[in-house]
């Protein structure tokens, strides 16, 4: 009589043993490869993944869970093709891939720019167009009385000068805007 302990380390089914020895098998004893069972370590490495990395794709239903350790060969390939060909799950996986490249790109250029002296603080130049504004309001406000002696043609000259500068803010405004949200402030 066999030990029992010697059926755990069995390598072959018995329709392997059959085909080694060169026996002609009934046609009903001939299993299906789709239910052909392989153990978990046979699986892993035919798969050439770890244990856990194989009870993972079955926790997420990607490969049959295995019953008593063992899983069906056919539909464990199938579902690991299934996994490795899934579009979804792909541009899932590189669309944040892609954004991370692009930030890191990204600070990779402000950091050159900086070096080179070539990137300048908004509030600087935020002080830079509030000194020139005030140049431009001083130096025209005299415009005016320079240019006639007339009251009223004064006032109407102020006025258009006025607006002027108040129209070169503005749209400094919504330059600053454009830049401060990414856009080209040429553009506004």
């Amino acid at each position: 009589m066999r030990p029992r302990r010697a059926l755990k380390f069995a390598r072959f089914s018995s329709f392997e043993i059959f085909v080694l020895l060169g026996i002609e098998v009934p046609e009903m004893a001939t299993p299906s490869i789709g239910t052909r069972l392989i153990s978990a370590g046979e699986a892993a490495e035919l798969l050439d993944l770890t244990h856990e990395r194989l009870r993972q794709l079955a926790r997420d239903g990607w490969i049959p869970k295995a019953v008593k350790g063992k899983y069906p060969l056919e539909a464990t390939v199938q579902g690991y093709i299934r996994f490795l060909t899934d579009e979804s799950r792909r541009s899932a996986q590189s669309r944040p891939d892609a954004e991370l490249k692009a930030a890191k790109a990204r600070e990779i250029e402000l950091r050159i720019a900086d070096r080179e002296s070539r990137l300048i603080d908004l509030c600087d130049v935020d002080a830079l167009v509030a000194r020139h504004i005030s140049i431009y309001r001083t130096e025209l406000a005299s415009v005016p009385s320079e240019a006639t002696r007339n009251p009223e043609m004064r006032r109407l000259i102020a006025d258009a000068l006025t607006a002027a500068v108040n129209r070169f803010e503005d749209r400094y405004r919504v330059a600053r805007e454009a830049m401060r949200a990414g856009r080209d402030p040429l553009d506004s």
